[in-house]
């Protein structure tokens, strides 16, 4: 998933990007992850859970789209996405990371 996100990025300093190309996008790819997040089917089974990817890719979107995630994240999802990352071993680290990502866009 970063993969797809740092190409759109393109140049560092921000002169090829085509990242908005993706950014209609992202209110209906984060809906998707809170149904996800709301499964417990999905989340509880920790080796096929996807909660490390929603967390990743949750902090990935607001490196790259900064302000703009603002409108699309909900507090309570943001909230329980980092209390069940925390939780559980595989994902804590991802959840620190995600965490302070969300504290620099003010959230």
């Amino acid at each position: 998933y970063t993969g797809f996100l740092s190409a759109l990025k393109g140049a560092e300093d921000g002169s090829d990007t085509q990242v908005a190309l993706i950014m209609g996008y992202v209110p209906h790819i984060v809906g998707f992850m809170e149904q996800l997040l709301l499964d417990p089917l999905c989340i509880d089974d920790e080796d096929k859970s996807p909660l490390g990817t929603i967390i990743g890719l949750i902090g990935d979107m607001v490196t790259v789209f900064q302000g703009q995630m603002k409108d699309v994240l909900k507090p309570d999802f943001c909230a329980m996405l980092l209390q069940k990352g925390a939780a559980k071993h595989k994902t804590s680290k991802l959840a620190r990371w995600c965490q302070k990502q969300l504290k620099l866009l003010g959230m």
